[in-house]
């Protein structure tokens, strides 16, 4: 006779992968695979990629997507059956809970062994057979089923702990994203400062993935013996157990119909007069058809009619009732409590460590921006993908859509209300900005531009996941499609700089949505570039932007149903797909020849209008160079570059590009005598010593031919620190920021208790 684990584990097997979600979340990470595999085997081509470094990305990418799909299917094991009604059921057989736990736990692994078997041939093919490939099969294999495993037992911890799929859901996701996020402590062959150095060994310490991808750095990229690594695998060994320890320990003894915790957090909040009377035990009633559900539920639970005799438009009355249940002890107040916790920390994260706060403050705004905008895009995402399948699941979507609104305006109205969250969101970033901005100019400019690109990026994606709410009949389907595209749109951005350097990088820059504009950002904020040079970063999140709201508007909400219409079988995506990637690929198919025979003549001179300056970390240096033709005849045309370099050879590499707006210009041909003046615009990184200096090199006169460049002499660069920043100054925003969302979420509960119970206060 089998165990009673093996039933549960086959039958949910049977469920995920004959007719169930795991096929496709398995061929969106193929497709997702392949994408990541070519644009970094073409950037190695080009040797902008080192072999190991590019595996490595490939493994951390593969062990990323598969913790979310493990996840999210362990965050749906056990709510899910809660909501479906099956729980009991299963409960009643023989089995112990423990062994329905443990079977549930083994399913949801599942997608890993497939996932790293398909990985394997794509590594094989990229290792060309470079060593590193056996290194990394075997550390992926115990790693990844280690961590994987781990983080199935947590989402199935909190799905014990919820009595709704939308609650477990959102709870492992906001514990994933924070974790993938902070996973990166340093690039390799990147030189590190002390204090970096520090910040990594502390992720590492309470981040089980940062542990992970520390560890696969130093074995994979730096060759290190496991005897010096081994101690960094020690997080990763202890939250193992621990959520092992926690879910069959804990969780799985105490299984049962209804989860405790929602009764206990009301009871507690019962206490301070914040969450209603106690939870009163209710009397079962019989099962009733999902469609006469509406007349069955409690008045209190039931959504607010809309009034047909309002002489206001259908839209705003179904908008206002969004509003309502959104914000008013809705999950935007929990979700936005939770991005200024997260805010807070990462403000003074970098304000406190004092080898940070050598950043200036271009840099620092610069990267609390990038966070603020993603977490606009993350929270509109996750409120879209439940709006239009969580009315499926709740059984209210059809007496919604019985009232006398079109559907186009109902979801105009959700659509509205989901992008609610950005304009909150950004006021609660804009002080922290102002702050650690110290009073520099590239503040008014964050504001600006953060604005302009959170109104075009957070409608999009919440448009996006809205048209996958729409094609789903659960949460679990539409959160997972919209979290999938979310993350192909995020992981790219995750690769190393150089990665993001050769065509296809280059290509991703501008079409990905969410890589487009941090390099727009960078450009502006960072390099102090005009908008008419980088203008090329905003056309993609515009078009996309244009592209989502508009299916959704035009196509989607007319179309809404009580039920998910199926979307038809195109046949001709996947030829389509496979003719993008063949003229990608016959980008690369031109070979160079580097042949030298006739050489330029420099006929110029250049001048530098300085000798040395000091300058403070985050300052500004302007200087002029001119080109002087001292020939009789007319000089070629020329390009002069400005580059940077360090002078102490164990400091950290000078980037110019970060350093300069404009590394290269231009200069036509000059007449005898003639002579050319170039501004110039350094930004002071780095505190340090540096040499400024320029190279003029003329333009060859034809493929076979080269020239000699002129180099200038250089200035000498003496950068200060910056030490104007203090972390007390941002502290009062950190510990502010929570404490008056949390009395707004506290006044809101208490508003919504009087309007469900009127004589319940006290």
């Amino acid at each position: 006779m089998k165990p009673a684990w093996w039933v549960v584990f086959t039958r949910e097997l049977r469920d995920l992968w004959i007719g169930g979600k795991a096929l496709y979340l398995i061929l969106i990470y193929t497709v997702l695979l392949g994408g990541y595999s070519f644009s970094l085997a073409s950037n190695v081509e080009v040797q902008l990629v080192p072999l190991k470094e590019m595996i490595l990305e490939m493994v951390k990418a593969a062990i990323a997507v598969c913790l979310l799909i493990s996840m999210v299917i362990a965050a749906d094991s056990i709510s899910g059956e809660r909501e479906r009604r099956t729980l009991e059921g299963l409960l009643l057989t023989p089995a112990t809970r423990r062994q329905i736990v443990f079977g549930k736990l083994l399913a949801a692994v599942s997608p890993w062994p497939v996932a790293l078997a398909i990985s394997v041939p794509y590594w094989a093919v990229l290792a060309k057979g470079d060593p590193v490939f056996g290194q990394a099969l075997l550390w992926s294999l115990v790693l990844g089923s280690a961590l994987v495993a781990a983080l199935a037992a947590v989402g199935l911890l909190v799905s014990i702990l919820c009595n709704t799929t939308k609650a477990s859901m959102l709870v492992c996701l906001g514990l994933y994203l924070p974790m993938l996020m902070a996973a990166e402590t340093f690039r390799p062959t990147k030189v590190v400062t002390v204090a970096e150095a520090q910040k990594g060994l502390v992720l590492q310490a309470v981040n089980p993935l940062a542990a992970v991808h520390g560890f696969l750095t130093r074995t994979l990229v730096y060759d290190a013996p496991l005897s010096q690594v081994a101690v960094i695998l020690v997080p990763l060994a202890v939250f193992v157990v621990l959520a092992l320890v926690l879910v069959f320990g804990y969780a799985s003894p105490r299984l049962s119909l209804e989860a405790g915790t929602a009764t206990r957090l009301r009871s507690f909040l019962a206490a301070f007069g914040l969450g209603g009377r106690p939870a009163v035990k209710i009397k079962p009633q019989p099962a009733v058809p999902a469609a006469a559900e509406t007349f069955a539920t409690p008045a209190a639970m039931r959504h607010r009619p809309i009034d047909a005799l309002s002489t206001s438009p259908a839209w705003w009355l179904v908008l206002k009732k969004e509003m309502r249940d959104l914000w008013i002890g809705g999950r935007a107040l929990n979700l936005t409590i939770a991005y200024t916790i997260l805010l807070g920390a990462y403000s003074y994260w970098m304000a406190r460590d004092s080898a940070v706060s050598l950043i200036p403050p271009k840099e620092m705004v610069f990267e609390l921006l990038k966070a603020g905008l993603l977490a606009g895009v993350f929270m509109g995402l996750i409120i879209g993908a439940d709006s239009l399948s969580g009315e499926r699941e709740r059984a209210t979507l059809e007496g919604l859509l019985v009232t006398p609104t079109s559907r186009r305006q109902i979801v105009v109205a959700k659509f509205l209300a989901a992008c609610s969250t950005w304009p909150v969101a950004l006021l609660v970033t804009v002080p922290y900005l102002k702050v650690l901005s110290q009073g520099d100019e590239v503040f008014g400019q964050a504001v600006l531009w953060g604005t302009a690109f959170g109104f075009v990026l957070t409608p999009a994606f919440t448009a996006l996941g809205m048209i996958a709410s729409a094609r789903s009949n659960s949460n679990k389907t539409s959160m997972f499609v919209s979290l999938a595209l979310f993350l192909v749109c995020v992981l790219p951005t995750q690769l190393p700089g150089n990665a993001q350097s050769g065509v296809v990088g280059l290509l991703g820059q501008a079409v990905n949505p969410l890589g487009a504009y941090r390099h727009f950002l960078a450009k502006i904020l960072v390099n102090n570039a005009t908008p008419e040079q980088v203008w090329v970063y905003a056309v993609s999140p515009v078009v996309f932007g244009v592209l989502m709201i508009g299916l959704l508007l035009l196509y989607i909400g007319p179309a809404l149903n009580i039920d998910a219409a199926a979307p038809r079988r195109r046949r001709m995506v996947p030829a389509a797909a496979a003719g993008m990637f063949a003229c990608l690929l016959g980008l690369f198919g031109t070979a160079t020849a580097a042949a030298q025979q006739a050489v330029v003549q420099a006929p110029v001179a250049v001048s530098i209008s300085m000798g040395d300056t000091t300058v403070r970390a985050g300052g500004t240096v302007l200087f002029q160079t001119v080109l002087t033709n001292d020939r009789a005849e007319a000089s070629r045309p020329m390009i002069v570059a400005m580059n940077i370099i360090n002078l102490n050879k164990q400091g950290e590499v000078v980037d110019p590009e970060d350093w300069s707006p404009q590394r290269t210009q231009y200069v036509e041909p000059l007449a005898p005598g003639q002579a050319a003046r170039l501004e110039w615009r350094v930004n002071a990184i780095l505190d340090g010593d540096f040499m400024v200096y320029m190279v003029a090199i003329p333009a060859p006169t034809g493929p076979d031919a080269t020239s000699q460049p002129v180099a200038s002499s250089g200035i000498h660069l003496t950068v200060t620190p910056y030490t104007k920043l203090n972390p007390s100054g941002v502290l009062p925003y950190v510990v502010g920021g929570p404490v008056v969302l949390g009395v707004l979420i506290l006044l809101a509960y208490r508003h919504r208790r009087k309007q469900i119970d009127p004589g319940g206060s006290a």
